[in-house]
């Protein structure tokens, strides 16, 4: 899983993103290209998710039996792996070189589930803080699925849901006690 998997994932997000952004028409509509700001959001997200599996804690008390990565844990990766592919998808990034609209509902509902997932991979996972920050992370989720209703209407808003969740990794990464 993360030796193939969610590099290769990780991976293909940041590259097709990098040639979305070179087939837009200049710099600037690349700039305000909705769909780049759900891929770097989604990118984003991603990479701290991938980096957070690095830093194993010990196996809480309710899930002794689980000896670091379980079959559970394997299970909600997959799932995210897949999320994120259905999010690379909707923003258009498998039909370069041919620049495509964003379907941006269905892209932040896929990252909105992934931000999700990330409770139930942590009880898996045997984090004894599986629901650390929960009512944050139920922010975010509202958050993306305001971008997906919305987010057509101007580029202010995918930019504003792009910043506030490069803050929030910054900020969780910042209280969780396996980054320190």
């Amino acid at each position: 899983m993360y030796g193939l998997l969610y590099p290769g994932v990780l991976g293909t997000g940041i590259v097709l993103t990098g040639v979305r952004a070179a087939h837009d028409l200049s710099l600037s509509h690349a700039l305000l290209d909705p769909a780049i700001h759900v891929a770097v959001t989604a990118t984003v997200f991603f990479m701290a998710s991938f980096v957070s599996a690095f830093y194993w804690p010990p196996p809480s008390a309710h899930a002794a039996h689980i000896p670091g990565y379980s079959k559970g844990a394997f299970v909600f990766d997959l799932a995210e792996i897949v999320l994120m592919f259905i999010c690379f998808q909707c923003v258009g990034l498998f039909e370069l070189p041919e620049i495509v609209a964003p379907r941006l509902l269905p892209a932040y509902t896929a990252l909105a589930i992934d931000v999700l997932l990330q409770l139930p991979w942590r009880w898996a996972a045997g984090i004894a803080d599986w629901y650390k920050l929960w009512p944050l992370r139920c922010l975010v989720v509202a958050i993306l699925m305001a971008g997906g209703f919305f987010g057509a209407q101007t580029s202010v808003i995918t930019i504003s849901i792009l910043v506030f969740v490069v803050v929030f990794v910054v900020y969780y990464i910042s209280r969780d006690p396996r980054y320190q």
